[in-house]
């Protein structure tokens, strides 16, 4: 099973993605923590266009990896990887063919991906109904 976690920063993908790997035993990957761990980008930091474009770069290479490395995994990454602000398509369109892409948003009208094949709103939402709801979606309850 191939699971991807997309969603604004702060909405629960990483602490979704843990819990969810512990219940199904399929190996977990923050693109984010790995990113900051790799190259010591602080989450926090203003990037310059140099700074982003190495960013993006790296980014780019570690969902690479993991796409021709793993058979399973959950994989959590930002909005933005999914909704076009990147140009690398090959990389978009192995996303993609995943049948399993779950977009986690505060509330119905924050930011989307458009290529989730489901949405999960989180508001008000204890994190064991949130993880209810994701393992209902990929059918292990």
């Amino acid at each position: 099973m191939k699971i991807v976690l997309v969603g604004a920063k702060g909405v629960g993908k990483t602490t979704m993605g843990r819990d969810l790997a512990k219940k199904t035993h399929i190996p977990f990957f923050d693109v984010d923590g790995l990113l900051h761990a790799t190259m010591q980008f602080p989450s926090s930091e203003s990037y310059s266009e140099a700074r982003y474009r190495e960013k993006k770069r790296l980014e780019y290479s570690i969902i690479s990896q993991i796409l021709t490395q793993q058979n399973r995994f959950i994989l959590s990454t930002g909005a933005g990887f999914m909704n076009g602000y990147y140009d690398d398509e090959e990389v978009i369109q192995r996303v993609k063919s995943f049948t399993k892409i779950i977009c986690l948003r505060e509330e119905e009208d924050t930011q989307r991906s458009s290529q989730a094949n489901v949405d999960i709103i989180v508001k008000d939402k204890s994190p064991d109904e949130v993880l209810a709801e994701i393992s209902k979606y990929i059918g292990f309850e």
